[in-house]
């Protein structure tokens, strides 16, 4: 028997590029795999940011959240209770809150209008360029109202519920507790929720320069900013 050394290499190189090909295309696969899984998890993931989700109490939930648009008497501690409930931030009541928020800024019959997906709330970006009583506040909104501000006429004061919802857990735009979607000129906002007992002598007042919240008087020489808000969903 004749011994044909090339050959035998030949048949060797030729078991070792088969083999190395199988392989290539064995892990070929598997990262293919894994590729359309990571890819079919993040598209999870969009669709599920479509339908949105907030943050209450610390758990993920379908948006949106119907806070309370109807104005009321309060007392302190439905204050601290709603604060605990939703989530909400305030130094010196929640300082662990933390409530999710997803703004989208739309112009809408060419005013500038913030909505936010979370709560299915329509916002005035900026508000009143000056400080109002409280009754001044009702007046100018009033007028948003006749003139069809961005296509609407039910604008409103906000609830405590609902102006809560802007205090975000650290200083941001302009050293203030409220995202940068937002106009920074309204340090502190009115609600239309007053303080039971008081005759609607004093109202509710959030505060975006210290993250707190007040009970403020509501006679002619208390005033502060506006920020006009009305439900979209």
């Amino acid at each position: 028997m004749i011994y044909y050394p090339h050959r035998c290499k030949l048949k060797l190189l030729l078991s070792i590029a088969i083999i190395t090909l199988s392989l290539s295309l064995l892990l070929s696969k598997v990262y293919a795999t894994e590729g359309e899984e990571i890819e079919t998890h993040q598209l999870g993931d969009s669709a599920k940011k479509e339908e949105g989700s907030f943050s209450k109490g610390g758990d993920t939930q379908r948006v949106p959240i119907n806070l309370r648009s109807s104005h009321k008497a309060l007392n302190s501690e439905d204050v601290k209770a709603m604060l605990q409930e939703y989530n909400f931030f305030s130094i010196d009541l929640n300082n662990r809150g933390n409530f999710k928020n997803d703004f989208e800024r739309k112009r809408v019959n060419g005013v500038k209008v913030v909505i936010d997906r979370a709560t299915g709330l329509m916002w005035h970006k900026s508000g009143s360029f000056k400080f109002l009583s409280w009754s001044d506040a009702k007046e100018w909104i009033e007028d948003l109202n006749q003139r069809g501000y961005a296509g609407n006429s039910d604008w409103r004061l906000p609830t405590t519920e609902e102006a809560l919802s802007l205090l975000e857990s650290r200083k941001r735009y302009g050293g203030l507790y409220i995202d940068p979607i937002f106009d920074k000129r309204q340090l502190y906002i009115w609600t239309g929720d007053t303080k039971e007992g008081s005759g609607e002598h004093v109202a509710l007042s959030v505060y975006f320069d210290d993250a707190k919240i007040r009970w403020d008087e509501t006679n002619s020489f208390n005033r502060n900013f506006v920020r006009p808000v009305r439900t979209s969903r």
